[in-house]
C-alpha cells in the first residue's frame, strides 16, 4: 500500500462530510482537486472507496474498512509528533478528553487539576457530550480518552476499557425538601413533586424509567429532562421548588457533605454501574495520556477510600 497522508486525510474528510464539495471547502482546495486525490487513492488501492450520487457520497464496503485504519494512522502520527516535541522540550504535549456529565462533575476536574500541576506546559482539551458522540470522536482520533459509564459489550474489540469505580444511583433534593426528614424515601410520595431527570433517550434516563416500572410507579408527569449538571445544581440550590433529581451518588457530593443538599436512598434499590475510561485498542497512548490516566486512578482510589 502506497497511499499518502494527503490522500488519507482527504478521504477521511470526504467520509465525514459525505460530500466532495464540503470536503473541498474544509480542506481549502478546489472540488476537482479533492476528486482527483480520491481517485488516485482508489487507483493505488485497486478498489472503489466511495459511491457518488446526486445526494452526495456514500462509503463502499472497502471505504468503510479503510476509514478506521486511516483515522488510526493520522491519530498515531499526531501522537508521535507531540511525543517527539515533548522529548525535545518544545512542549509537554496535548491530551483531548471526553467526559460524561458524571465524570465532569468531580473526577475529571480533579484529575485535570493534578495533571496541570504535574505538567504545567501541557495542552488539555475537554469535551462533555453523549457517549455515542464521544466514542465516535475517540474512534476518529479526535479524542484520546473518554470517561463514561462502561458498557463492556460490543465496544470491546475497538476500545480498551478500565473500570475506575462503581457509582450508585440516589435521589438528590434541597435541604428544605419535605421528604428530607430522615424517614425512608417513598417513591409514590416523591412522584407528587417535580423531578429533574436525564432525557429518556439516554442510557441513564432509560435506566430511571426502568426503576420506576420495577417499583410499579409511572414516571412523574411534572418533570424536566436535562443533562446540564450546572442547571440541575442551580435548580436544587437556588429555587424554592421542591425538585427531586435522581443522580449518581458522587455528583454534588460536596454539597451533600456540607449540608446544602440532601441525599435520599432510591426506594426501589439504586442501580450500581461501573464508571471508567476508554481508549482506542489500536495504536499506542502518548506519555501525557498515560500521565492523565495515572491521575484518574489516583483520584478514583482516594474517592473510594473516603466514600460514605
Amino acid at each position: 500500500m502506497k497511499a499518502t497522508l494527503k490522500q488519507l486525510e482527504a478521504f477521511i474528510i470526504v467520509a465525514e462530510c459525505r460530500s466532495v464539495s464540503e470536503a473541498a471547502r474544509k480542506l481549502h482546495v478546489s472540488q476537482p482537486a479533492v476528486t482527483r486525490t480520491i481517485s488516485e487513492l482508489e487507483s493505488t488501492l485497486g478498489v472503489e472507496l466511495i459511491e457518488r450520487s446526486a445526494r452526495g457520497v456514500a462509503m463502499t464496503s472497502f471505504g468503510e474498512a479503510l476509514l478506521s485504519h486511516a483515522r488510526t494512522v493520522l491519530a498515531e502520527l499526531r501522537s508521535a509528533d507531540e511525543e517527539l516535541a515533548a522529548m525535545q522540550g518544545a512542549a509537554a504535549g496535548r491530551v483531548a478528553i471526553g467526559t460524561s456529565p458524571t465524570g465532569a462533575a468531580w473526577l475529571v476536574p480533579e484529575a485535570v487539576s493534578r495533571l496541570a500541576l504535574a505538567k504545567p506546559d501541557a495542552l488539555v482539551t475537554v469535551m462533555e457530550a453523549r457517549s455515542p458522540d464521544m466514542l465516535a470522536a475517540l474512534r476518529a482520533g479526535e479524542l484520546d480518552i473518554v470517561i463514561a459509564p462502561l458498557a463492556g459489550d460490543e465496544r470491546a474489540a475497538e476500545f480498551v476499557e478500565e473500570e475506575l469505580y462503581r457509582d450508585e444511583l440516589s435521589l438528590i433534593v434541597g435541604r428544605s425538601h419535605p421528604q428530607a426528614n430522615g424517614s425512608p424515601a417513598d417513591l409514590k410520595a416523591l412522584r407528587n413533586f417535580p423531578w429533574i431527570i436525564p432525557p429518556i433517550g439516554t442510557r441513564l434516563g432509560a435506566l430511571i424509567g426502568a426503576l420506576f416500572r420495577r417499583a410499579g410507579v409511572t414516571l412523574p408527569s411534572s418533570r424536566i429532562e436535562t443533562q446540564a449538571m450546572y442547571l440541575v445544581r442551580t435548580m436544587l440550590l437556588e429555587t424554592s421548588t421542591h425538585w427531586v433529581a435522581p443522580l449518581p451518588k458522587r455528583i454534588f457530593r460536596r454539597d451533600v457533605d456540607e449540608g446544602r443538599l440532601r441525599r435520599l436512598e432510591f426506594p426501589s434499590g439504586g442501580y450500581i454501574r461501573p464508571i471508567g475510561f476508554l481508549t482506542r485498542a489500536r495504536g499506542s497512548r502518548s506519555p501525557l495520556v498515560n500521565a492523565f490516566i495515572r491521575q484518574l486512578r489516583e483520584v478514583a482510589k482516594t474517592s473510594e477510600e473516603t466514600a460514605p
